[in-house]
C-alpha cells in the first residue's frame, strides 16, 4: 500500500455509547463492593470464626486494622470513579457532537 494512509473516524455517538457503559460498569461495580461489605459485615462474627482460642485469635488477625472493610470501601470508591469518569466521557462526546453540528449548521449557511 504505497502512498495511501489509513483514517479511523469514531463517531462521537460511538465514544458518548462507551462512556455510559463504562458509568454503568462503575455503578454496579461500587454497588457489589457496597453489598459485599455489607455482608462482610454480617458474616464477621465469632459465630463465623468460632468462639475457641483458635477461633477468636483468627477473627482478631483477620479484622486487625480493618482490612477487608478498608479493601472492600476502596473497591467500591474505584467503582465510583470509573461510574463518574465514563460520565464525563459521554458528556464530553456529546459537547463535541452538538459543536460538530454546529460547525456544519455554519458552514451550510455560508454555501446556501
Amino acid at each position: 500500500m504505497s502512498g495511501g494512509f489509513v483514517s479511523m473516524n469514531t463517531s462521537a455517538y460511538d465514544i458518548a455509547s462507551l462512556g455510559g457503559q463504562q458509568s454503568s460498569l462503575g455503578t454496579e461495580f461500587a454497588q457489589r463492593a457496597k453489598n459485599a461489605k455489607d455482608e462482610h459485615a454480617q458474616l464477621a462474627t465469632p459465630e463465623t470464626f468460632g468462639s475457641d482460642k483458635m477461633g477468636m485469635q483468627f477473627q482478631k488477625n483477620y479484622l486487625k486494622d480493618d482490612a477487608p472493610q478498608n479493601l472492600l470501601t476502596a473497591t467500591e470508591t474505584f467503582g465510583n470513579q470509573l461510574a463518574e469518569i465514563g460520565s464525563m466521557i459521554k458528556k464530553a462526546a456529546l459537547h463535541q457532537h452538538e459543536g460538530e453540528l454546529e460547525n456544519l449548521k455554519i458552514v451550510n449557511d455560508v454555501q446556501t
